[in-house]
């Protein structure tokens, strides 16, 4: 327990290329669906094209470490942009910030769309929560020792206590961060690569396209995914949001499901039929839960499990229909089955 940093500009390690890359794609992510996703025209080509080069000048110019807390001095201090230029390899960022950038007019003026971008920065630099986290004064999370070591690394984003946007906007940089690392372990041998095991809670808090990636991706990395929350309504198909909700049901190998309301009983029932309808969904009891799992790749008959705790109790399957309990199960056996 205690304070933290996250360097999502620490490109050490193998494919450093390729993690510069997928962090710009991500941060951009970040800005059109979880900051400013009621506003998804602000981002789009000359947005993009400038918020790239400035992130890539950053990491290749710096001839020290650099941060997230760094990028607004790429816009707003000359010297220190040209000090990055004299050191960045990289023909393509030099020519765009000497050429491009100096030689555009009107609103893709370097000096009109700067005050733009940095604005939308304030979330990062602006708040007194994030902006430690990613300064560089603090020990980072190192993620990749964690997957090594087959730690086990807590992290507390309780909305009632940092506020909504920035329990949205810490987890997704975290979860970038995460599968940047998962995607990484490429160079180590499929046999080799320890399993790791994320929970999310409330993970509609953190529903951006990299979690849909994750999702699709995790399996051959190691990495397993543990989703909970309340309803698919707050996943699925919001304005200027991928349907989450649609990624996970069609990725996840086993599905557990409370009592649900009406729709979503609708959505999970083709899960579960014909074993279990949706008015069943809508039926189960407190402290008991549908289960479909996947075994040896093979979906499993939905069943019912009584959840009391960690301790071992007797469970029932539900008629559809009755609602009698013809069968039986024990949490022991439904363990054996996961």
């Amino acid at each position: 327990k205690g304070s933290f940093g996250l360097d999502l500009l620490d490109m050490s390690g193998d494919r450093s290329d390729i993690r510069l890359n997928f962090v710009c794609n991500q941060l951009i992510a970040v800005f059109r669906k979880v900051l400013y996703r009621d506003q998804p025209e602000g981002f789009g080509p000359i947005f993009e094209s400038y918020f790239r080069n400035a992130l890539m000048l950053l990491v290749l110019g710096s001839s020290t470490s650099s941060s997230l807390s760094d990028f607004d001095r790429v816009f707003g201090d000359p010297k220190y942009r040209a000090d990055l230029l004299a050191n960045c390899k990289d023909e393509m960022v030099v020519r765009f910030w000497k050429q491009t950038a100096v030689r555009a007019g009107g609103e893709a003026a370097l000096e009109n769309i700067a005050p733009y971008i940095v604005s939308k920065l304030t979330q990062f630099t602006g708040s007194p929560l994030i902006r430690p986290i990613i300064d560089g004064s603090r020990a980072n999370v190192n993620f990749g020792r964690v997957f090594d070591d087959s730690g086990i690394l807590l992290i507390n984003l309780a909305k009632g206590v940092v506020g909504e946007t920035d329990a949205a906007l810490v987890g997704t940089l975290f979860t970038i961060d995460l599968f940047s690392t998962a995607l990484a372990r490429t160079s180590v041998r499929r046999q080799e690569r320890a399993r790791v095991r994320l929970y999310l809670d409330e993970f509609q808090t953190y529903a951006s396209d990299v979690l849909s990636q994750m999702l699709a991706e995790c399996r051959k990395f190691g990495l397993e995914l543990v989703l909970a929350n309340q309803s698919l309504a707050q996943i699925s198909g919001a304005r200027s949001r991928p349907d989450v909700a649609d990624a996970i049901l069609a990725n996840v190998g086993t599905v557990l499901a409370f009592r649900t309301g009406p729709r979503d009983a609708r959505l999970l029932e083709d899960w579960f039929a014909p074993s279990l309808s949706a008015a069943a969904l809508m039926r189960l009891p407190d402290h008991i839960f549908a289960a479909r799992l996947l075994q040896n790749g093979t979906p499993l008959e939905p069943f019912i499990v009584r959840s009391h705790g960690m301790r071992t109790v007797r469970t029932h399957a539900i008629d559809t229909k009755t609602n009698d309990a013809p069968e039986s199960y024990d949490s022991e056996a439904v363990e054996g089955k996961k």
